[in-house]
């Protein structure tokens, strides 16, 4: 019944534009950039401050070959670099100049980082039914100050 006050919920908290579902394929092979708390090595404690690791992602053929798993549609993988221990559920984004996209949310990954191994996101575009249908019943008030 009360709006969502996201002020209220941190300062540097803020909405973020949804990708269309209707191109799934569109942020596949850019540049994108993960945001997150999680830790800089295996044995450190999490950070005081957020984390943003700018990453390319890949197709899922390189993915297969490093994990040695079943890979899903509903996932997409970045190489070289990979989310940090504790960074599960932090955004993956575009950004397109004048704002950003969310286009997955960090999945999993071996290791703190490993380079060897692709991290995994789950990719918004096959959630977007979902998020449209949930979020449209909650009322958020967002107070952006430019």
């Amino acid at each position: 019944e009360t709006p969502l006050d996201l002020e209220a919920v941190g300062p540097r908290i803020r909405p973020i534009c949804l990708p269309s579902a209707s191109n799934p394929s569109q942020y596949e092979n850019v540049d994108a950039i993960v945001t997150g708390w999680g830790h800089t090595k295996s044995e450190a404690r999490p950070r005081d401050s957020v984390n943003n690791l700018p990453i390319p992602n890949i197709y899922s053929s390189v993915c297969l070959h490093k994990h040695h798993k079943t890979v899903k549609h509903s996932l997409f993988y970045s190489v070289k670099r990979s989310p940090e221990k504790n960074d599960s559920g932090g955004p993956i984004v575009k950004d397109v100049g004048s704002h950003f996209i969310l286009i997955g949310v960090v999945s999993w990954g071996y290791g703190c980082a490993h380079p060897s191994y692709p991290g995994v996101y789950a990719r918004v575009t096959d959630a977007i039914d979902w998020i449209t249908i949930t979020s449209s019943s909650i009322r958020i008030r967002a107070h952006l100050n430019a």
